[in-house]
């Protein structure tokens, strides 16, 4: 099963992503660097104005008592915003830059190929066709391809410093964000794979 989703050796012979993936690499960890630090701020927001409210709510004796927790939960309540906008706009633009190379290398492959795409099929029906699927490549990293690098990072900042306060709470969570993250995905995607190519064989075999 797992010989019908050979990623690696496509990566590794691969001319279409791999090289624009290499060239816009730097965009790339900013956008993850960005996305991170949304959910870190997100998080600290979070814990910041929990404890002004906890702490007001015990009536302190000056206002200076609660004056750093003001300040932080203002900071982060506009730092997270303005992080999440900045993060938006760089994969966006990294997403964006990937497509557009796309559909360059995909019109000038169909280009050299243009007599015999004629004498087989319609040539705007093929057109729309993989125009469509390079738009469904883009959404595909936008939702997933992100999503997941962003998760990737805050599972290894999560385990490295609960490890650092309770080794013992890090390895709990090691092994619990790893069936999350890693583990039931990769199940997922196996056994959805099967069940997609088994319709596709059988679908092949009606249109037959």
């Amino acid at each position: 099963m797992i010989n019908k989703i050979p990623v690696l050796k496509a990566l590794k012979n691969d001319r279409w992503v791999r090289p624009y993936l290499e060239k816009y690499r730097k965009t790339l960890i900013l956008a993850i660097a960005l996305g991170i630090l949304t959910f870190v701020c997100g998080g600290g927001l979070m814990f910041c104005a929990g404890y002004l409210i906890s702490r007001s709510a015990a009536k302190p004796e000056n206002i200076l008592l609660i004056y750093v927790p003001i300040v932080l939960t203002r900071a982060f309540g506009i730092t997270r915003p303005a992080v999440r906008y900045f993060e938006r706009l760089v994969s966006h633009n990294w997403v964006l830059k990937m497509t557009s190379k796309f559909r360059q290398q995909l019109y000038d492959s169909l280009e050299r190929d243009a007599t015999i795409f004629n004498s087989k099929y319609q040539l705007g029906n093929i057109l729309g066709l993989l125009s469509d699927d390079v738009s469904h490549i883009q959404n595909f990293y936008l939702r997933t391809i992100f999503p997941m690098f962003v998760a990737w990072g805050l599972y290894a900042i999560i385990v490295i410093g609960l490890g650092i306060i309770s080794p013992l709470m890090g390895i709990w969570m090691l092994i619990l964000f790893f069936l999350i993250i890693f583990a039931i995905p990769i199940w997922s995607v196996l056994i959805n794979g099967a069940r997609q190519s088994y319709e596709k064989t059988v679908q092949d075999k009606l249109y037959v």
